[in-house]
């Protein structure tokens, strides 16, 4: 896999922050709280599809913001 800095990832958060607050929260609940999509919607009073359709977006857009490609 790709390393990535996590200085890096630091920043590419912030800036999802700053364009909507529910992302960078599902991205920190999946990784770092090791949350399932279920938990995650109900801790936010969302659907899961709502949280699934965020957590895509929110890792293709991390992915772009620190220069990873995606296969």
């Amino acid at each position: 896999g790709q390393g990535v800095d996590a200085n890096a990832l630091q920043r590419a958060l912030k800036k999802l922050e700053a364009l909507n607050q529910r992302k960078p929260d599902i991205v920190k609940m999946r990784v770092v709280w090791s949350m399932t999509v279920p938990e995650t919607a109900a801790a936010l009073e969302v659907s899961p599809s709502v949280v699934d359709r965020d957590w895509k977006f929110a890792k293709a857009w991390i992915a772009d913001e620190v220069g990873l490609t995606r296969t």
